[in-house]
């Protein structure tokens, strides 16, 4: 930046000044450029909650009417209580394997689930065919575990065989209903990341918005000149001489 005056402090001050201006308008670019975008995606951020919140009520809603409860794993209860069961199955020594016992309608039992999962597609859960539906695989179910064979070693009660048979044909019997509650689990989750990383970047430009950096490296103030930029008594000299004047 130069400026020509007839007073070399005046040319330096000026000079700065210009330097200044050019600085603050620069700042005030990028603040502005930074709010733009932080209003944008504060907006984008506020539609994302919007949604989640229409989501969590949707999955715990669903959860509620099916009496389904998934954990951060998207494990429900019954598959835990399976799991829990099968790992405490005693090892009984015998001649030739054991076959712990199964469910007898274990086949018709997920063709059921199958038709449920397709039918819930296009239908409601209260539609009466989804209800005929789930009234069938219930009692498909019960009669499951009727007829589960029991293996009893002189105590009383069900063997752990049989409750592991019985608890066999209930996980069976939701699973179209987990598969549909992680889907519901997985909308939330998509979610909330997008939710939190709008949100963050939104604050991000926000702070940029108040940020006085303008992203240019000063080199210093101005230097008042120590000789006058005319007349240039040089250059007029050596040109006369240069022209024979």
């Amino acid at each position: 930046i130069s400026y020509t005056s007839s007073n070399p402090e005046t040319a330096a001050k000026v000079a700065d000044a210009v330097r200044r201006a050019y600085v603050d308008q620069a700042i005030a670019f990028k603040q502005e450029d930074a709010a733009n975008n932080a209003r944008w995606f504060r907006k984008q951020a506020e539609e994302t909650r919007t949604r989640l919140t229409q989501a969590e009520k949707q999955l715990a809603d669903f959860e509620r009417a099916n009496r389904i409860v998934l954990d951060q794993d998207l494990i429900d209860q019954e598959s835990k209580r399976l799991a829990a069961l099968s790992a405490t199955a005693p090892m009984t020594a015998m001649s030739g394997p054991v076959m712990a016992p199964t469910n007898p309608m274990a086949g018709q039992i997920a063709e059921a689930n199958a038709a449920i999962a397709a039918a819930e597609k296009t239908l409601g859960p209260n539609n009466p065919q989804m209800i005929d539906l789930r009234r069938r695989r219930d009692a498909l179910v019960a009669a499951g575990a009727a007829s589960t064979p029991r293996m009893s070693a002189g105590s009383s009660g069900p063997s752990l065989q049989a409750l592991v048979g019985s608890q066999q044909a209930k996980v069976l019997a939701q699973r179209g209903l987990v598969d549909e509650a992680r889907r519901f689990a997985s909308d939330v989750a998509v979610l909330r990341e997008q939710y939190q990383k709008t949100s963050a970047r939104a604050a991000d430009l926000d702070q940029q918005a108040q940020a006085l950096d303008s992203g240019l490296t000063m080199l210093g103030s101005a230097t008042a000149p120590t000789q006058p930029a005319f007349p240039n008594w040089p250059m007029l000299i050596f040109g006369s001489a240069g022209l024979g004047l």
